[in-house]
């Protein structure tokens, strides 16, 4: 009997090992979504961030050609 009892804590604990791994398994991946979903917005920001710089630049340089092209004509 007592190598029944043996047999049935060993597979207790493999039991509850498992659970404990699937459970810190579960947690990490938790963890991981939520990063990737802040650094997704954080991507998101920089490309919107970009996108104004670029516009604002184009929009300049659109201006000071305009200017050049005044001068020049003068």
């Amino acid at each position: 009997m007592s190598g029944e009892s043996g047999d049935i804590s060993d597979q207790s604990l493999r039991m509850s090992a498992t659970a404990r791994g699937l459970a810190a398994s579960a947690e990490i991946r938790a963890a991981a979504e939520q990063q990737i979903l802040k650094l997704q917005t954080e991507l998101d920001i920089v490309h919107r961030q970009k996108n104004e710089i670029e516009t604002k630049y184009r929009e300049e340089t659109r201006i000071l050609e305009a200017q050049i092209k005044d001068e020049q004509e003068k």
